[in-house]
């Protein structure tokens, strides 16, 4: 599972969840986020929420997918998850990026 997590093989996925009982590591989800794999992100969030290193995760969500930010974000704003929630809120907006001044 967990490399099919990586590589972003959510089929596979489904399939090893649904006919193998040897579940994944805690790599799993931290490699799909890293890969930018929201989709898999969000399914093991759902199936395998014990499984899921958060503080990983949300590293690499800042660094790569602000849509994953996001996601996460309104995620454990509805869960009421105040540490996590306040690692995100910490980072969650991206700052601007410089302005030219022009000249006239």
């Amino acid at each position: 599972m967990d490399k099919a997590a990586a590589g972003g093989h959510f089929e596979v996925l489904l399939f090893l969840h649904s006919k193998r009982s040897e579940g994944c590591t805690m790599d799993a989800a931290v490699n799909a986020s890293r890969n930018e794999h929201v989709e898999i992100l969000q399914w093991f969030f759902r199936f395998y929420p014990r499984m899921i290193h958060r503080e990983k995760v949300i590293v690499f969500a800042k660094r790569y997918n602000y849509y994953l930010m996001d996601w996460l974000h309104r995620n454990y704003q509805a869960t009421g998850e105040r540490t996590v929630l306040a690692e995100i809120n910490s980072s969650f907006y991206l700052t601007p990026p410089e302005t030219e001044e022009l000249t006239t």
